[in-house]
């Protein structure tokens, strides 16, 4: 008796040992996963940006010519201008809400894009050629387009409307009120093509059985959009919203394309704005430590979005678990 219990304990001991070996293991393989993105993000972010975060706390000092750290009282000086500006008259505001407005419409430009995709991917009638059509921006030289673009808008949609009876009196880049939505018009052809490759391009990996299998059932085309296009390209749709975040800091309607760094103050964006700062007209070492503090501020903003609209995405997007 004292020996098969003495057996026990020492079975109980090994066990115990055993399991505390396997969770070390459980651990470094874990580790392994994680410290790979982690040793990316402090090499590639991180060490790729350190002067540009070091930058943000310094400033110009004009008579030296050089960046010198900002003393601790004013540490944050870079940081609390962007939001003095940014509540103050300066229109920073005014920036903000178009940049988010030209956000928003390319966000709703997903749901034609994905649209015209499944079309196409579909070979409906006239598919080829409206391809050609959308492609046409992306084939031609930009400053060709360019060029192209602003003589329809300048000179051939005035005739155009003058058809209907409509009238243009001022050219439509000319026209505070309508320049933006030109340059947004634009910008929204422009990204038509890149959209239609990578939308047509996941839709070719759905696999072809499953689409007869759902005809078989008595599923229609709309159906099929619905039930098996939309789950099975909402990975590859989702991570266009989600990283698409950033945009609202970076992005503007190719308005330095078109009026370089003396666009009119109604085409400005957050995008536009800082990039003639730091590239354009208006480069100046003065403005660097502003500009970098910035870029850190939109980054603490950019980033938690994106993960959270992630997570949304993930827990409340189409699937394929029914």
């Amino acid at each position: 008796m004292k020996e098969h219990t003495t057996d026990v304990s020492l079975n109980v001991a090994f066990s115990k040992k055993n399991k505390k070996k396997q969770k070390i293991l459980e651990d470094l393989f874990v580790a392994s996963i994680v410290i790979w993105p982690l040793l990316l993000f402090v090499v590639y972010w991180i060490g790729g940006n350190i002067t540009n975060i070091m930058l943000a706390f310094q400033e110009y000092n004009i008579e030296e010519q050089s960046f010198t750290f900002l003393p601790l009282n004013r540490i944050f000086t870079n940081f609390t201008r962007f939001f003095k500006e940014f509540s103050g008259t300066s229109g920073m505001g005014v920036m903000f809400g178009r940049s988010i407005l030209y956000w928003f419409i390319t966000f709703v430009m997903l749901i034609p894009h994905i649209l015209v995709s499944f079309c196409i991917h579909k070979k409906v009638r006239g598919a080829g050629a409206f391809k050609i059509i959308l492609f046409l921006p992306s084939v031609i030289s930009s400053v060709v387009w360019i060029m192209l673009y602003r003589i329809f808008v300048e000179y051939g949609l005035p005739v155009f409307l003058g058809w209907f009876g409509k009238k243009i009196s001022i050219s439509l880049f000319m026209n505070s009120d309508t320049v933006f939505g030109t340059l947004v018009t634009y910008g929204i052809w422009l990204g038509f093509a890149g959209g239609l490759v990578l939308y047509t391009g996941a839709m070719s990996r759905i696999p072809p059985e499953l689409v007869e299998a759902g005809k078989m059932d008595g599923m229609n085309t709309w159906q099929e959009f619905w039930l098996i296009t939309m789950p099975l390209i909402f990975p590859t749709v989702s991570i266009g919203m989600y990283t698409g975040i950033v945009g609202i800091f970076t992005s503007s309607p190719s308005t330095y394309t078109f009026f370089g760094g003396n666009a009119p103050s109604e085409t400005y964006t957050f995008g536009y704005y800082f990039f003639v700062m730091v590239f354009g007209g208006q480069k100046t070492p003065v403005n660097f430590p502003y500009a970098s503090a910035t870029s850190l501020i939109f980054t603490a903003f950019a980033a938690p979005t994106s993960l959270l609209l992630k997570h949304l995405c993930e827990k409340y997007g189409p699937n394929t678990e029914f």
